[in-house]
């Protein structure tokens, strides 16, 4: 028979309290273990309630929104690659079926990876004689989210120059930014589109 009155009992709590958006969310983990290693006991209780006013998030400070080179550079190499280098590009667009790419023309509105990829090509080797230039974009990211805007120029064979207006959303797949939404427009004036003018 063992002996059971020299046996102690260590129980071990641990809470953690992370906030984020309207809610507190809370997970108290109960550790029961006795001197034998016998009888070990897990209890997990996890509680969401509205958060306090006034109190600080833990997330938000773990995931501030914050400038990011790397999106930044990738954002320049996907534009110059539009008429130079379109596998580059397509390489870094998401393969989920919700991705979406929007163009300047009324018709260009793309879903998919694949119907964006073959658009894409088709109009890199149309543009081959024209370049993208003045890429100056400036890019964000917020956890495995991210985005960029720029207004680069798109320079015509005959040296015209036409300036445009790009935004693109990334997300973090398996560890690498892959563009999810590609949405380009050229910047038409008020007076032009709706025939009055208003406040800029």
């Amino acid at each position: 028979m063992s002996d059971t009155s020299k046996r102690t009992t260590t129980v071990v709590t641990t809470t953690w309290t992370i906030e984020w958006r309207d809610r507190t969310i809370r997970l108290v983990v109960v550790e029961r273990d006795d001197a034998a290693g016998e009888g070990t006991a897990i209890q997990t209780v996890t509680s969401v309630y509205p958060a306090q006013s006034g109190s600080h998030s833990l997330v938000d400070k773990e995931m501030k929104m914050k400038a990011s080179d790397e999106l930044r550079e990738m954002t320049v190499r996907c534009l110059e690659a539009f008429t130079a280098d379109v596998d580059y590009l397509t390489r870094h667009i998401s393969q989920r079926d919700e991705v979406l790419a929007i163009g300047t023309d009324p018709e260009e509105w793309w879903a998919g990876h694949g119907t964006i990829a073959e658009i894409f090509k088709a109009q890199s080797e149309a543009m081959q004689e024209m370049a993208i230039v003045g890429i100056e974009p400036e890019a964000y990211s917020e956890g495995s989210v991210g985005w960029a805007a720029v207004q680069p120029i798109f320079r015509l064979p005959d040296g015209t120059e036409l300036p445009f207006r790009l935004t693109l959303v990334y997300h973090q797949e398996d560890g690498a930014w892959k563009i999810v939404q590609w949405h380009a427009s050229l910047g038409v004036a008020n007076e032009e589109a709706i025939g009055e003018e208003l406040p800029t």
